[in-house]
This record gives structure tokens, C-alpha cells and sequence, in this order.
């Protein structure tokens, strides 16, 4: 996994108070290439809609 595509992931998804943050599939697997894209699943306690 990249250091700075990890760093933008977090500061992205921070402000929102996440209790856990996943990344999976080729990202994970470290295996993108240029028509990868980034699957995620952010764990949020405390949503109000």
C-alpha cells in the first residue's frame, strides 16, 4: 500500500470520528494498477441523519 494514498485516506475520513477504517481488494492485495480504484468500508459509530 502506498504511505501517501493512506495518509489522504485517513485525513479524508478522520473528521467524520470513524471507529474503523478497512481498505480490500487490489489496493489491499497491493496489486493496483492504473484502472485499479480503492475499495473501502468506514465503520462510523455516531451518524445522525
Amino acid at each position: 500500500m502506498d504511505a501517501e494514498i493512506n495518509k489522504i485516506i485517513i485525513e479524508t475520513i478522520l473528521p467524520f470520528n470513524p471507529r474503523e477504517i478497512s481498505v480490500f481488494d487490489s489496493y489491499a492485495r497491493n496489486e493496483m494498477n492504473s484502472d485499479s480504484h480503492i475499495d473501502s468500508m468506514v465503520d462510523l459509530d455516531n451518524i445522525v441523519f
